[in-house]
């Protein structure tokens, strides 16, 4: 069994050169009723996905991922988020990894027609 916690303060929380946030969310307001805000969007099959105090960064809730599958790998996917090609973003977010298990964050740019217009992934072994 695979655990993953993830404390996301800013997935995507990126910054353009006008310093204008593209995406703030995070998973405080999800304390209390158990629920990831609705716009984020869960893969994978066999998981467990709860509100937790464990591991916290920069405030009380992370989110509490567990993988029930050898086969499949589970995952959260951030809103969408249209971004301009040759504009500069900066991609914050914090998460993590219990001893043991391996993690990848994925990230896609998509612009405002729905169309992907770059994706990249780095993955890592705790």
């Amino acid at each position: 069994m695979i655990t993953r916690i993830a404390s996301l303060m800013a997935l995507l929380g990126g910054l353009s050169f006008a310093a204008e946030p593209l995406f703030t969310e995070d998973f405080e307001d999800m304390g209390a009723a158990g629920k990831v805000p609705e716009s984020w969007a869960y893969f994978g099959s066999g998981r467990t996905v709860a509100p937790t105090t464990e591991q916290a960064h920069g405030g009380t809730y992370s989110l509490r991922l567990v993988d029930g599958s050898a086969k499949e790998a589970i995952g959260l996917r951030s809103p969408f988020i249209p971004v301009k090609p040759g504009d500069a973003y900066l991609i914050e977010f914090w998460y993590f990894a219990e001893s043991g298990n391996r993690q990848a964050v994925y990230l896609e740019f998509w612009d405002a027609k729905g169309k992907r217009i770059a994706a990249g992934s780095h993955g890592v072994q705790a």
